[in-house]
């Protein structure tokens, strides 16, 4: 194991934690793991006199010749995948939630709990009930949480778990509605997730088809805004995939309720490639969020600033392949998670 020095008494023998056992780490000094500056990729920074270096992690792996399927080479697996989810990493600390059971580092609001139980609950009501007219799935925010307030909404939603508990042989009404709670609960996340990254997104790419209309003589200009626009547009078809995905996974709620653990499982594959685009898009949603409205002296450099980042994760791979700089050492291509 790890020399005990490495470590907070107590805490040689914890899995859970960011541990190795190679003896080259215990001479590293402070070292921290975090995604470099330039690309992301997943790296450790150590001290180097006045200067720090930053080793990918590929890199490290293949010069201390770690075996993926060893201990370490698994641990650097799971650090990797840690930083899609927290800034850094330090010998000792726990790994995030999602990397060790599945379960997530943060929180919906309330309001997007609500709006998740309650499109949830309007859903199987309606699929087990007369009514089956109105898609609960589509329905806007407003248009949900005002049926679900509805004074006959909660008669309707026991008979509704009457009958679930039914059709899935469960003994009472009451089992149906913890399994509908359950499910509620995942999709919260998703809920919250619509609204924090693929609404701002939306609004990103409505404010950037916007500035072409003050931009007719600029020909250069031109070319870099249609760049921008066409990418922004990829990029809200991308995201906007993965929630239909959830919602066609959820669309039949008796079949969520049925097999509740293996949808669970999908569901939250879904929850965390959404949240760790919402860590990579932050920087770009908040810095147009707080840009002045048409163009100023601010634009050309966040319009820059934004399509290198839209380009290496939604221009097609040949398109990418072409455009970006050839390497010369021989290193492996760099693959975006998202």
């Amino acid at each position: 194991m790890l020399a005990a020095s490495l470590l907070p008494p107590g805490l040689e023998d914890a899995p859970n934690r960011c541990t190795f056992e190679h003896p080259l780490f215990s001479k590293l000094g402070a070292v921290v793991f975090r995604p470099a500056e330039a690309d992301g990729t997943p790296s450790l920074v150590m001290p180097l006199g006045r200067s720090t270096a930053v080793l990918p992690l590929w890199s490290l792996q293949a010069e201390l010749r770690i075996d993926r399927a060893s201990a370490d080479g698994r641990m650097l697996a799971q650090v990797a995948r840690s930083l899609n989810f927290v800034a850094d990493l330090r010998l000792g600390d726990l790994l995030p939630v999602e990397v060790l059971d599945g379960e997530a580092s943060w929180q919906p609001s309330p309001a997007h709990q609500q709006l998740a139980a309650s499109r949830l609950k309007l859903r199987l009501s309606s699929q087990l009930g007369a009514d089956a007219s109105v898609d609960w799935g589509r329905a806007g925010p407003q248009a949900v949480l005002l049926a679900a307030a509805q004074p006959g909404m909660r008669l309707a939603l026991q008979a509704a778990c009457i009958e679930a508990a039914a059709r899935l042989g469960i003994p009472d009404a009451a089992g149906a509605a913890r399994l509908v709670e359950a499910a509620a609960h995942e999709l919260g996340f998703i809920e919250a997730l619509r609204d924090w990254l693929l609404r701002r997104v939306a609004l990103l790419a409505e404010q950037v088809r916007r500035l072409a209309a003050g931009l007719a003589q600029n020909l250069s200009g031109l070319e870099l805004l249609s760049r921008v626009t066409r990418l922004t547009s990829i990029a809200v078809e991308k995201i906007s995939a993965r929630f239909a995905d959830v919602d066609a996974q959820t669309a039949i709620v008796l079949d969520v309720l049925r097999a509740l653990e293996a949808w669970r499982d999908a569901i939250r594959q879904h929850r965390d490639w959404l949240y760790c685009s919402l860590r990579g898009w932050e920087p770009i949603l908040t810095a147009w969020e707080l840009a002045v409205p048409g163009w100023s002296a601010a634009t050309w450099p966040l319009l820059g600033r934004t399509y290198r980042f839209l380009a290496p994760r939604f221009m097609p791979m040949q398109e990418w392949q072409t455009a970006r700089p050839k390497l010369q050492n021989g290193e492996p291509e760099l693959q975006m998670v998202w």
